[in-house]
Protein backbone atom coordinates (compact mmCIF):
# COMPACT_ATOMS: atom_id res chain seq x y z
CA UNK A 1 0.00 0.00 0.00
CA UNK A 2 1.46 3.66 -0.57
CA UNK A 3 1.88 5.62 2.16
CA UNK A 4 -0.62 7.53 3.16
CA UNK A 5 1.36 10.86 3.45
CA UNK A 6 2.07 10.63 -0.53
CA UNK A 7 -1.06 9.49 -1.82
CA UNK A 8 -3.20 12.53 0.46
CA UNK A 9 -0.90 15.25 -0.98
CA UNK A 10 -2.88 15.81 -3.70
CA UNK A 11 -6.28 15.64 -1.85
CA UNK A 12 -4.71 17.50 0.28
CA UNK A 13 -3.34 20.32 -1.29
CA UNK A 14 -6.08 23.28 -1.56
CA UNK A 15 -6.27 22.98 2.01
CA UNK A 16 -2.91 23.52 2.23
CA UNK A 17 -2.62 26.08 -0.07
CA UNK A 18 -5.96 28.12 0.61
CA UNK A 19 -6.92 27.43 4.13
CA UNK A 20 -8.75 30.61 4.43
CA UNK A 21 -10.44 30.30 1.49
CA UNK A 22 -11.86 27.18 2.73
CA UNK A 23 -12.53 28.25 6.56
CA UNK A 24 -14.35 31.28 4.17
CA UNK A 25 -16.82 28.99 2.95
CA UNK A 26 -18.44 29.16 5.95
CA UNK A 27 -19.09 32.42 6.54
CA UNK A 28 -20.13 32.50 2.93
CA UNK A 29 -23.96 33.31 1.79
CA UNK A 30 -24.53 29.71 1.15
CA UNK A 31 -22.37 28.68 3.87
CA UNK A 32 -24.60 30.29 6.34
CA UNK A 33 -27.49 28.65 5.42
CA UNK A 34 -26.21 25.08 4.98
CA UNK A 35 -23.82 24.64 8.18
CA UNK A 36 -25.81 25.29 11.07
CA UNK A 37 -28.22 22.44 9.27
CA UNK A 38 -25.85 20.36 9.12
CA UNK A 39 -24.90 20.81 12.54
CA UNK A 40 -28.14 20.55 14.30
CA UNK A 41 -28.67 16.98 12.05
CA UNK A 42 -25.45 15.79 13.86
CA UNK A 43 -26.25 17.45 17.43
CA UNK A 44 -29.07 15.19 17.21
CA UNK A 45 -27.26 12.43 16.62
CA UNK A 46 -24.49 12.88 19.25
CA UNK A 47 -26.93 13.41 22.58
CA UNK A 48 -25.58 10.02 24.21
CA UNK A 49 -22.32 9.55 22.58
CA UNK A 50 -19.80 9.47 25.16
CA UNK A 51 -16.39 11.95 25.82
CA UNK A 52 -14.01 12.61 24.69
CA UNK A 53 -14.80 12.89 21.32
CA UNK A 54 -12.10 12.94 18.03
CA UNK A 55 -12.83 14.43 14.55
CA UNK A 56 -10.71 12.73 12.10
CA UNK A 57 -10.51 15.00 9.16
CA UNK A 58 -10.88 18.25 11.49
CA UNK A 59 -9.74 20.57 9.26
CA UNK A 60 -10.09 24.09 10.60
CA UNK A 61 -11.95 22.36 13.38
CA UNK A 62 -15.57 23.95 12.41
CA UNK A 63 -17.61 20.94 13.11
CA UNK A 64 -15.59 20.04 16.18
CA UNK A 65 -16.07 23.15 17.52
CA UNK A 66 -19.83 23.48 16.83
CA UNK A 67 -19.98 19.76 18.10
CA UNK A 68 -18.12 20.34 21.42
CA UNK A 69 -15.65 17.42 19.48
CA UNK A 70 -12.56 18.27 22.06
CA UNK A 71 -9.90 16.56 19.73
CA UNK A 72 -8.91 16.18 15.94
CA UNK A 73 -6.47 14.93 13.33
CA UNK A 74 -5.53 16.30 10.14
CA UNK A 75 -3.15 15.12 7.37
CA UNK A 76 -3.24 19.49 6.50
CA UNK A 77 -1.18 21.27 8.62
CA UNK A 78 -1.96 24.27 7.73
CA UNK A 79 -5.97 23.79 8.65
CA UNK A 80 -4.84 22.32 11.68
CA UNK A 81 -3.77 26.01 12.56
CA UNK A 82 -7.57 26.78 12.35
CA UNK A 83 -8.35 24.11 14.45
CA UNK A 84 -6.23 24.98 17.32
CA UNK A 85 -7.61 28.81 17.00
CA UNK A 86 -11.08 26.81 17.89
CA UNK A 87 -9.35 25.21 21.01
CA UNK A 88 -9.40 22.00 19.00
CA UNK A 89 -6.35 19.56 20.49
CA UNK A 90 -5.08 18.67 16.80
CA UNK A 91 -2.40 16.52 16.01
CA UNK A 92 -1.16 15.69 12.26
CA UNK A 93 -1.83 12.06 11.27
CA UNK A 94 -3.66 10.03 8.74
CA UNK A 95 -7.05 8.32 9.25
CA UNK A 96 -5.18 5.07 8.10
CA UNK A 97 -2.93 5.01 11.07
CA UNK A 98 -3.71 7.15 13.51
CA UNK A 99 -1.29 9.00 16.06
CA UNK A 100 -3.21 7.90 19.54
CA UNK A 101 -3.65 5.20 21.92
CA UNK A 102 -6.33 2.28 21.32
CA UNK A 103 -9.33 2.93 23.36
CA UNK A 104 -8.40 6.82 23.88
CA UNK A 105 -11.91 8.56 22.75
CA UNK A 106 -16.00 7.58 23.91
CA UNK A 107 -16.84 8.68 19.97
CA UNK A 108 -14.69 8.92 16.24
CA UNK A 109 -16.71 11.07 14.05
CA UNK A 110 -15.58 11.10 10.19
CA UNK A 111 -17.46 14.31 8.91
CA UNK A 112 -17.20 15.17 5.19
CA UNK A 113 -14.09 13.07 5.22
CA UNK A 114 -14.64 10.05 3.87
CA UNK A 115 -14.27 11.32 0.27
CA UNK A 116 -10.65 12.52 0.65
CA UNK A 117 -9.13 9.02 2.21
CA UNK A 118 -6.86 7.24 -0.27
CA UNK A 119 -8.29 3.83 1.77
CA UNK A 120 -11.29 4.48 2.89
CA UNK A 121 -11.96 0.81 4.12
CA UNK A 122 -8.49 0.75 5.95
CA UNK A 123 -9.71 3.40 8.00
CA UNK A 124 -13.28 2.55 8.43
CA UNK A 125 -13.86 -1.19 8.88
CA UNK A 126 -10.36 -2.06 10.05
CA UNK A 127 -9.01 -2.13 14.08
CA UNK A 128 -7.19 1.04 13.04
CA UNK A 129 -10.67 3.15 13.02
CA UNK A 130 -12.85 1.05 16.13
CA UNK A 131 -9.89 0.50 18.43
CA UNK A 132 -9.29 4.23 19.34
CA UNK A 133 -13.06 3.87 20.92
CA UNK A 134 -13.61 2.83 24.33
CA UNK A 135 -17.14 1.69 23.47
CA UNK A 136 -19.67 0.35 25.82
CA UNK A 137 -22.16 -1.73 24.84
Amino acid sequence: MERPEKSYSKRFRPFEQRPEQYDAWFDSEKGTRIFPVEVECLKNLMSEVAKPRLEIGVGTGRFASALNIGYGVDPSRKVLDYAKARRINVKHGFAENLPYQDQSFGAVFMIVTVCFLTEPVIAICTDNFTDYCNLQY
